[in-house]
């Protein structure tokens, strides 16, 4: 029997228009080289969408005989395990996390700066509910091992509660979404864009945001046979995600533009929304990172979420030559 995780990856390969290429590659020629993104991935996408940034970008990996095929994901610890991504789009805290766990040979590539704003839990305006501790025997939505997984267990921790005190539903952000809206849970933890969807849809009261709780990093992966093999190519991704942060957080409307159809024709207002939320500030790997990272991967542990402690400085962190 195939694992659900290996089941959702052949899909997702079968799906795609052209072959994704292996670890093996040829000694001479182009090489294809495979970067997974997910639809939440406004610097990748940028990267990709803008003209100038795109032409650069296929221009500097051409010169060192590489050539980027683009393959989306929608559960993006598929992408993580798969052994035929070379680089990996920005993902979530907890997710790089459980592909550590699982053995995926990867390294750090680069983070974006904290953006702890775009999570939170948050509940509906009219049900009374007005502080953490307010939510004592109510019924709480999660997508279990997120980011907001550990979101909602710190404020717990911190108001006195525990999990057994609530009732958590752990949902999927779109079976989530419907079950706040029908008001079959009092309470979410989600992370944008759902987070800003929702705001824009349903009067709701925000009791916390990662402010002060988690810092919410957002890292890009490569595969470690592949820095290994192509230096240049890692040292290329790098300058090319940082010159995308910069277009984004330095063309704030434009960025609006051109993410709305790739975000399901998303109203502006809220694509602002949400990118005024994310740092957008690609840089290199810090050890605050690294040690937020560990707290997270601690917790899972605790929750048994994860098998035995996972040791995030065993995972190596790419330097720019």
């Amino acid at each position: 029997m195939i694992p659900v995780g290996r089941r959702r990856l052949i899909q997702a390969l079968a799906a795609v228009a052209s072959p994704i290429p292996s670890r093996a590659w040829a000694a001479g020629g182009v090489q294809p080289v495979a970067i997974s993104y997910q639809r939440s991935s406004a610097v990748m996408l940028a990267l990709q969408a803008n003209p100038d940034l795109a032409t650069k970008f296929g221009a500097s990996m051409a010169r060192v005989g590489l050539v980027p095929h683009w393959y989306q994901f929608t559960h993006f610890q598929d992408a993580m395990i798969s052994d035929s991504i070379q680089i990996q789009g920005d993902s979530a805290d907890a997710v790089p996390i459980f592909a550590q766990a699982a053995h995926a040979p990867l390294t750090y590539l680069a983070q974006e700066s904290p953006s702890p704003t775009a999570e939170a839990l948050i509940v509906h305006a009219t049900d009374g509910i007005d502080t953490i501790a307010g939510l004592r025997g109510k019924r709480i939505a999660v997508a279990r091992g997120s980011g907001c997984h550990y979101l909602l267990v710190r404020v717990l921790r911190d108001a006195g509660l525990t999990p057994g005190d609530v009732h958590i539903s752990f949902l999927e952000p779109p079976q989530a979404a419907a079950a706040f809206a029908q008001k079959s849970v009092d309470g979410w933890a989600i992370w944008d864009p759902f987070l800003a969807v929702t705001q824009a849809r349903i009067p709701v009261r925000v009791l916390c945001d990662g402010r002060g709780v988690t810092e919410y990093y957002r890292f890009y992966m490569i595969d470690n046979a592949f820095a290994l093999a192509h230096p240049e190519a890692a040292d290329i991704m790098y300058t090319a995600l940082r010159e995308a942060s910069d277009w984004l957080r330095a063309h704030p409307d434009d960025g609006a533009r051109l993410l709305s159809p790739a975000w399901g024709n998303m109203p502006q207002d809220i694509v602002r929304t949400i990118t005024s939320r994310r740092s957008l500030h690609v840089e290199a790997i810090t050890p605050a990172a690294l040690a937020a990272q560990q707290r997270i991967a601690d917790a899972f542990t605790t929750l048994g979420l994860v098998p035995g402690r996972v040791d995030i400085s065993a995972m190596p962190v790419w330097r720019a030559p």
